[in-house]
Parts: C-alpha cells; structure tokens; sequence
C-alpha cells in the first residue's frame, strides 16, 4: 500500500494557509544604514525593531520570503534552556546561568507580546509541551528534575504517570511523561506572514533570491557583494542560521546544520486527532534521535517531525520512514495517507545554546537547536537593539563563548556517524529497560 494521497506534494502543509513571496525588485537595492541577512524569523523580527525605530533598513534572503526552516518548523515552542541549569552554573557560573535563564524568561514574554501587538492571526495558544518517556528510567529522570526544580523554588511542570498518559497522548509507546508549563504551539508559516507585513509596513524593504557572495569590512561600514552588484552598509545582522554558507565562515564554522523531516496526514475522521492527542499540546519524547508532533490547528490532522535521515535524503524517502514512526507510535494510522512531506535545515550549536553577539562588527543571532521559534524571534529583536547601540537586553547568553571544533569548516560528515550512534543507544536503552 502506498502511503502517499492522491494529491501528495512536497511542500509544508503550513503553505497552504500563507505561501512564501517574492521580495522587491533587485534593481531598488541601495546603499543602506542597516542590512539584514536572512528573511526568517530572526531577520524580521531584527527588521520590524530596527524600522519601528525609524532606521533605514533592507532585509536580503538567498530564497523566496518564507520559504526557508521559518515556515518549515513544526510551530512548537519549548520555552526552556536544554542545558540544565545545574550545567550551566558548572561550566559557566551562577551568574551566567542566571542570566541565561532570565533570557529564556525574556523571550517567552517577548513573544507573546510581539504577536499581540502586531495583531497576528497565527494560533498561537500557550498550551504547555508534553514529553513522552521512551524509557521507565527517563521517567525517574524526569521525576528527579522535578523535585529538585521544586526543591529549588521553580514550578516548571507536572509528573504524568503511566496511569494517565491518555490524557495527553493516546499511545502504549511512552512510559508516562513530563508536561512542562512554558511551552506552547503556534501556525509557523502565518506567523512568518505576519512578521513580513508587519516589517514592510513599517518601512523595511525585503529582498528575495539574492544570496550574498561577501561581507567585507570598508571603513566603519561594511561592503557587502551580490551577484552583479554591491551595496554599502552602516550595519549588518546576520540572520541566516541553518542556512549559513561561505559568506559567513565564522558562524559556519560554529553550526552544525542538519534536516529535520516532517510529513502531514490527510484529514482524518472527524474527532480521531483530538482522540490521539487529547492534551491538545505539542508532544516530543526523551529519545536522543527524537519524535515531535501535534495535530493541525484545526484538530483534524497528525503533524509528525524527526530525524528520518542524516543523509539528506528527499522529503518522499523520509516520508516514508516518518509513516513509520507515526504509526509506531499511533498504530490506528497505519492506513493512513499523507498529504504532505517536507523538510529544512536547523541549526546545533556545540554546546546546545543559542549564541548573540558580534564578530569583527557583524552582529549576528543564531543556534536554537531545534526549538528557535520563540528564541530566534527574540534574539533577532536583541540583535537589533545592540547593532542600534542598545546593549544590555541580553542578560547570559552574550556571555557564553561561541566555540567549534578543530579543522571543523561548518560541514558536517560526523552527523551519520553520530546520528546512527544515538540511534543504537536509543533502542539499547528501551531494550535493557524491557529486561529491568
């Protein structure tokens, strides 16, 4: 049985409610005080502070406006740090931690407020995040974090046991779970739509299909090289995150960009989504190679995302591998037909934090690791703010050193290595689990 409809196609889902868009006509770019790099959610958000500010200010993208990881994600929002806090004062100090741990707070609120004083229709709805255990021993896990967070005065969540797992995803996969309070979901491709009108209405001029070759420092600005043109700028903002190329070789050199898959059921008969996730809240599990997932806006599809391949395989192979997991987990969708495949790249850091700062002048926001809806869109706003001569929004995480590897140059051979790796851990794990 094919897995696939009759009108499948490799596309978002989320495009079917707000398609990416051409940008300006190349021949009105100019010299500009501030140029931003990236169309996604970190350069808009970067666009609609500087401009809302009264400041001269273009936004480039290499593809369409919204074409890419932006309104490719999964609309899941985590509002934590995957660094425990404990971590972070280990390798960075408690002051740094704190300050880390205030950003966080600081993007969860920003977010918030952003989508409600630009009147964005993008479902956003703080819904809380839930994680499946994959093992009884990630459930004692999560049972200890709990208590110390308690412990320490922090309410992050609350412990569901095996016993009431249905009420949050209905599925024999999970050994209980964790609902974390800070999280929420959103409709990743109308957020992004709103944003770009949003930046546009204030005066931002957006560019699209033109990638850039250099960035070259000229006096107290910068010359920056397209193909057949070059523009100056005061100010650049680097934005491009997953999709950092050779123009950018610093940042390169400190991402790990990866695909991450996600596929679209059909609709399904009426009431079975909000049965298979009566919670109503974006689900993730404990694994290392993870599944994510949620049902549409409107209850009436599975939307399901992981790691189906690290070796950039098209969205039809992976869909088929993610049909699986799907239904490993669902098994009532095993004749379940897709509408939609997809993927886009994100961005690892190594230390799994999201870095702002600024190199050799060039301000730049990037390394959400997966969960960069509300951090990207935040940082985005900060960078601003410091490239506007505004420093001090950002409390820790302009502290943590940025580092790479030796002789890294930003492409990754190791992720099948490594991917296949956390693979085999992960099924050791659920099989000695079994055996205890």
């Amino acid at each position: 049985m094919t897995v696939f409809s009759d009108g499948f196609v490799e596309t978002p889902y989320w495009w079917e409610a707000a398609a990416p868009e051409e940008g300006r006509p190349h021949s009105e770019l100019r010299d500009v005080d501030f140029l931003v790099i990236g169309a996604g959610l970190t350069g808009l958000n970067a666009a609609i502070t500087l401009a809302g500010a009264g400041c001269d200010v273009a936004v480039v993208d290499a593809r369409l406006i919204g074409e890419a990881a932006s309104t490719r994600n999964g609309g899941q929002i985590r509002a934590e740090s995957k660094v425990a806090t404990s971590e972070l004062s280990r390798r960075f100090g408690e002051d740094v931690a704190r300050g880390v741990l205030a950003d966080f707070t600081a993007g969860r609120t920003f977010l918030a407020e952003r989508i409600a004083a630009l009147g964005i229709d993008c479902d956003y709805q703080w819904t809380g995040f839930f994680f499946g255990a994959h093992t009884r021993r990630d459930h004692l896990a999560q049972q200890l974090r709990h208590e110390k967070a308690k412990a320490a005065g922090r309410v992050i969540g609350a412990v569901v046991p095996p016993s009431e797992l249905a009420s949050e995803v209905k599925t024999s996969l999970y050994h209980g779970g964790y609902l974390y309070f800070d999280g929420g979901q959103l409709h990743p491709a109308r957020y992004h739509a709103g944003l770009r009108r949003a930046a546009v209405s204030a005066g931002a001029k957006l560019f699209s299909r033109l990638p850039v070759q250099a960035i070259i420092r000229d006096g107290a600005g910068f010359l920056v090289r397209f193909p057949g043109a070059d523009i100056r700028a005061r100010q650049v903002i680097l934005a491009t995150n997953g999709y950092t190329d050779q123009a950018a070789t610093w940042i390169r050199r400190r991402l790990i960009p990866a695909r991450s898959y996600m596929i679209a059921t059909e609709p399904l008969a009426p009431g079975l989504a909000e049965a298979l996730i009566p919670g109503g809240r974006p689900v993730a599990d404990t694994k290392r190679i993870l599944y994510y997932f949620r049902t549409s806006p409107d209850r009436q599809r599975i939307l399901f995302g992981g790691r189906a391949s690290f070796s950039d395989d098209g969205a039809r192979t992976a869909a088929m591998r993610l049909h699986g997991f799907m239904t490993n987990v669902f098994p009532e969708l095993a004749k379940t037909k897709l509408s939609h495949a997809w993927y886009g790249n994100f961005a690892l850091a190594f230390d799994w934090l999201p870095h702002v700062g600024v190199h050799e002048g060039v301000h730049y926001a990037c390394g959400c690791n997966g969960s960069g809806v509300m951090m990207l869109s935040y940082l985005g706003h900060a960078a601003a703010l410091r490239a506007m001569g505004q420093p001090g929004v950002i409390k820790g995480l302009d502290r943590v050193p940025f580092r790479t590897l030796p002789t890294y140059d930003g492409r990754p051979w190791f992720l099948p290595v490594v991917g296949n790796a956390y693979k085999i851990r992960d099924g050791w794990n659920r099989l000695t689990d079994r055996a205890a």
